[in-house]
């Protein structure tokens, strides 16, 4: 993320409040993937017909 970020004017609270923010951010991301595992292992797909009715929009003769 910041791979091309000057830290060297950043004061210690700056680096400390990106520093959060990064572990933060990686915690969240582990959840999701963690979220995504368990939907995976409980779920299954399956295909399913449905009718769907849908309004389109055609051009129609004005006298017509």
């Amino acid at each position: 993320m910041d791979e091309d970020e000057d830290f060297s004017e950043w004061s210690a609270e700056d680096l400390e409040a990106r520093v959060r923010l990064i572990r933060e951010f990686d915690r969240l991301c582990d959840a999701c993937v963690r979220s995504f595992i368990h939907f995976v292992e409980t779920h299954r797909m399956e295909e399913r017909e449905v009718m769907v009715s849908k309004i389109v929009r055609v051009a129609a003769d004005i006298d017509g």
